[in-house]
């Protein structure tokens, strides 16, 4: 166990966001062919966020991808290289790859 009661394991879950079902089989093929993932699932859902101080309101698909916490540094380079969008959020655990936005985003929060 890690501080208060958390649960530390070497396996992750890995989140990462793209525009169509299309991204997703390229991301999910590009790790499952490089042995970084045992698998991958996708959701269709619907995104709202901010991004460069504008509201965004769209589909998207959102992947949770099964590997070893030791493989992360090798599957973020990975998903970066065939990802569409201009800065990925890839999230696993609190080790979010953007975490300047969340800070960013919540700064005037009262």
């Amino acid at each position: 166990m890690g501080v208060l009661g958390e649960v530390t394991s070497p396996y992750s879950v890995v989140l990462t966001t793209v525009a169509s079902a299309e991204d997703a089989q390229r991301i999910a093929g590009k790790v499952l062919d490089d042995q970084l993932a045992a698998g991958v699932q996708m959701l269709s859902i619907k995104s709202v966020y901010t991004w460069k101080n504008a509201r965004v309101d769209s589909d998207e698909v959102l992947l949770l991808i099964m590997t070893r916490e030791e493989l992360y540094p090798k599957l973020e380079r990975a998903i970066v290289s065939v990802h569409k969008y201009e800065t990925p959020e890839i999230l696993t655990g609190f080790n979010w790859s953007k975490q300047h936005r969340l800070v960013e985003a919540t700064v005037g929060a009262r």
